[in-house]
């Protein structure tokens, strides 16, 4: 009975803390699946330290063998993470002995993914936000890349961007930079905007961890 209260407990805890990965086994006797969890998200991410809950209910941690044959898994007792090589399936073994020496094997499958690009944020607006203020501009010191609902910390930094300015009476200029910040050029192109003219971002690049990436363009009407 103590056994299997223990059991209980363990999965109801792995349960609490993500997503958890289609999972099978081989087992006999009452050994139940093994219990993976990813604890940040339910899809895994190359180039990332993806942190994972694995248990065999009524299984020791500690005899517990963890391989993926999609990256490197590391950790110990229950608690592990995966650096995962490319982007597809990564199947999960689990190998482990039973407290009367029977062994186990058992597998769970996740799907890996790149990082999803950012998006770009100019004075707090974004692409849903269709409008900008003068004056917003003008407090603010550059374009910003933003990725959203994404649970892992990522370093994107704009190499290169060009504003757009279209007016009906001036027609096009356009100002380009090779940061993130506004060159001198812009700010004072700021200073003369007018309401109904447009803005557009474009020819974003950014180094992310896998190299330059293109980001989309952002355009905003000047309100």
């Amino acid at each position: 009975m103590k056994a299997l209260k223990s059991a209980l407990l363990t999965t109801s805890w792995l349960l609490s803390l993500g997503c958890i990965g289609q999972s099978d086994s081989e087992v006999s006797g009452d050994v139940v699946a093994p219990v993976v969890s990813a604890l940040k998200s339910n899809v895994l991410y190359v180039g990332f330290e993806n942190p994972l809950a694995i248990a065999f209910p009524g299984i020791p941690c500690s005899s517990l063998k963890v391989l993926s044959d999609n990256g490197e898994v590391t950790g110990a007792n229950c608690q592990y993470s995966i650096l995962p090589r490319n982007v597809g399936p990564a199947t999960i073994t689990i190998r482990g002995t039973t407290p009367s020496g029977l062994p186990i094997h058992g597998t769970a499958y996740f799907r890996v993914s790149d990082v999803p690009s950012p998006i770009p944020v100019l004075a707090g607006r974004t692409r849903q936000d269709r409008t900008v203020q003068r004056e917003e501009l003008e407090k603010s010191r550059g374009l910003i890349l933003k990725l959203a609902d994404f649970n892992f910390d990522v370093l994107f930094t704009v190499s290169h961007f060009e504003v757009c300015i279209i007016s009906s009476t001036r027609g096009a200029a356009r100002y380009p930079a090779q940061s993130w910040k506004f060159t001198s050029e812009m700010r004072d192109a700021f200073q003369s905007l007018k309401p109904g003219e447009d803005i557009l971002i474009h020819d974003i690049r950014a180094m992310g961890p896998s190299g330059e990436v293109l980001i989309e363009d952002l355009y905003l009407v000047v309100q």
